[in-house]
């Protein structure tokens, strides 16, 4: 992993609509901290993780900050995603897997 080297790291971020979109390019410079923002980072990371801390919200907050966000009442993103996520945080990562766990209604 280039940043914990001290070195630039370049990645491509992954989008749900857009999966193998390669157009989009992100460089970072190296770091003392490196946030990762996303809820499949810690997972996929998780050797290179010192600590992982989940924001956790109810549902209904969720839908609201993502319909403010992306100016939107996407339904169909919803129905796509909860079931992710749910799988994710049932059968990858529960949430006392976590080294913190904060709520932020």
């Amino acid at each position: 992993m280039p940043l914990l080297k001290g070195k630039k790291a370049a990645y491509h971020p992954f989008y749900l609509l857009t999966a193998n979109d390669l157009s989009t390019r992100v460089e970072k410079e190296p770091s003392q901290i490196i946030l990762l923002d996303g809820i499949y980072s810690s997972y996929w990371l998780a050797d290179l993780v010192h600590l992982s801390v989940l924001v956790d919200v109810s549902s209904e907050v969720r839908y609201k900050r993502h319909n403010l966000r992306e100016d939107t009442d996407d339904t169909e993103w919803h129905l796509r995603w909860d079931p992710v996520e749910d799988y994710y945080f049932s059968v990858l990562r529960s949430p006392d897997t976590f080294d913190l766990v904060v709520g932020n209604e």
